[in-house]
C-alpha cells in the first residue's frame, strides 16, 4: 500500500493569530462559535463548551473559518483530540486547533479513523515538541505519514468500521432501554412524583438532605496530572464519565472539597448549561474528586435510598417540573436555592428498599450489555488498527 505524507493529501489551515485575534474581552453571551480544543468532543463539537464572538469580530478574521467536513485538530494540551464539522457549523478556530481539509484523493472518515488509531497516537506521542505542556506543531503533523489505498478501498475501510461502530450503538441503545425499564417499574411502585396519584408525603427535597451545593465558582489552574476535577461532560447518563477529565492541584482540590465533598452514594445533578437535569450517583470505587460550578453535589439523609433518588431525579415528568424553574435570561441554569426547593414524594423506606431491589436486579442483566459493549469497542479498535498496519 502506498504511504504518503499526510500534507499532501490534506491542506492545513490555522486560525487568525494576528491583531484580530479574538481576546477573552471579545467573547459574547450569542454570536458565531469560536471554538477551542475543550468544545471537542466524541470526534464533534459541543455545544455545551462553546465561546462565541460577534459577527463583526468574525468578519475581521482572514482564516480559520470552518468549512462543511473539515477537521478541527488539537495541537496544544489535549494533542491529537479531534472532530469534525459534519453539520457545516459556521464558527473560527482558536489558536490551539489546526483544520484539516481532506484533498480529493482522501476520504475524510477514512482520516477520521486514521486519527484514531493506535499507529496515530504514537506518532503523536514522538513529535510532543515539549517537555511542559504537550505542544505539537502544524508543520510536524504535514510530515505524518498515512497509508493510502484508493478510494475504492478507502470506502470499503469505512464501510468495515463503520458495522463495528454499529454494534457499538445498539449496545448503547440498550443500555437506554434497560433505563426506562426501571423508571417503569418507579411508575408502577410510586406514581407520578409530580402529580403524586398515590398521596405520598411531600418534602422540599432540602428538608430530606444532609447537604445541597454546587462545585468550584472561581477559575482553577489545570494541570497534567493531579486530583481530578470533575465537571458537566463527565455526568453520564448511565454514570461517570472519564474519557475527558481535568486535573487540579493537590492543593486547589483539598481547599474546594472542604466544601463540596463528593462521596459514595451521593448524587451529581448538571445544574449549568446544555445537559441540564442529567444526573448520576458517585460509585463506590471512585478516587476523591472535585467538582466545577457545573454540577451540584446532593447528599441524602437515610430518608431517602440513593439509588430511589436518582431514578426520582430521572423520571420524566420530574425532569420537566424542574427545567421549568430554569434561568435562561443568561446561561441556562439551575441556581442551588431552586434545587433545594424542588417538591419530592417521600414512600416508606421499605418500598423503597424493594424498589432498589428491583433496580438492582435490572442493573445485573444491564451488566451483560455493559460487557458486550466492552468487546464491540475491543473489536472496533482491533479493526481500527489492522486498517492502518
Amino acid at each position: 500500500m502506498k504511504v504518503v505524507e499526510l500534507g499532501s493529501i490534506c491542506e492545513f489551515e490555522n486560525g487568525d493569530r494576528g491583531k484580530n485575534y479574538p481576546s477573552r474581552s471579545d467573547q459574547v453571551e450569542e454570536g458565531v462559535p469560536f471554538i477551542n480544543a475543550g468544545c471537542l468532543k466524541d470526534w464533534g463539537i459541543d455545544s455545551d463548551e462553546l465561546n462565541f464572538i460577534t459577527e463583526e469580530r468574525y468578519n475581521l478574521l482572514s482564516s480559520g473559518k470552518l468549512k462543511q467536513n473539515d477537521i478541527l485538530f488539537c495541537l496544544r494540551g489535549s494533542l491529537g483530540k479531534f472532530a469534525i464539522n459534519s453539520d457545516g457549523l459556521k464558527g473560527a478556530i482558536a489558536s490551539s486547533l489546526v483544520l484539516l481539509r481532506p484533498k480529493k484523493d482522501l476520504n475524510v472518515h477514512y482520516l477520521k479513523n486514521y486519527l484514531k488509531s493506535e499507529q496515530f497516537r504514537r506518532l503523536i506521542e514522538r513529535a510532543d515538541d515539549s517537555s511542559s505542556q504537550p505542544n505539537l506543531s502544524a508543520t510536524r503533523v504535514k510530515k505524518f505519514p498515512i497509508p493510502l489505498p484508493s478510494l475504492s478501498e478507502q470506502k470499503a475501510i469505512v464501510a468495515k468500521l463503520d458495522r463495528a461502530q454499529r454494534l457499538i450503538d445498539i449496545d448503547k441503545e440498550m443500555l437506554a432501554k434497560y433505563d426506562d425499564l426501571i423508571q417503569s417499574v418507579f411508575l408502577e411502585m410510586f406514581g407520578d412524583p409530580v402529580s403524586n396519584p398515590k398521596g405520598w408525603d411531600i418534602h422540599e427535597l432540602n428538608e430530606l438532605c444532609k447537604k445541597i451545593t454546587d462545585g468550584e465558582h472561581g477559575s482553577v489552574n489545570r494541570v497534567e496530572t493531579g486530583k481530578m476535577y470533575l465537571m458537566a461532560r463527565n455526568v453520564g447518563h448511565f454514570g461517570l464519565n472519564f474519557e475527558e477529565v481535568s486535573y487540579i492541584e493537590k492543593s486547589d482540590h483539598e481547599r474546594i472539597y472542604k466544601r463540596c465533598n463528593p462521596e459514595s452514594g451521593d448524587l451529581l445533578l448538571v445544574c449549568v448549561g446544555a445537559t441540564i437535569g442529567r444526573c448520576c450517583l458517585v460509585p463506590d470505587d471512585v478516587e476523591e474528586f472535585s467538582l466545577a460550578r457545573s454540577v451540584a453535589l446532593i447528599k441524602p439523609t437515610d430518608s431517602l435510598r440513593p439509588i430511589y433518588l436518582l431514578h426520582h431525579f430521572k423520571n420524566s415528568g420530574f425532569q420537566n417540573k424542574m427545567m421549568s424553574k430554569r434561568n435562561t435570561s443568561a446561561q441556562s441554569g439551575l441556581y442551588l436555592r431552586q434545587i433545594r426547593s424542588l417538591k419530592f414524594i417521600l414512600p416508606p423506606i421499605e418500598l423503597q428498599e424493594r424498589f432498589v431491589e428491583r433496580a438492582l436486579k435490572i442493573d445485573s442483566e444491564k451488566l451483560m450489555i455493559e460487557n458486550s459493549l466492552k468487546k464491540s469497542e475491543e473489536l472496533f479498535s482491533s479493526l481500527v488498527q489492522g486498517a492502518f498496519n
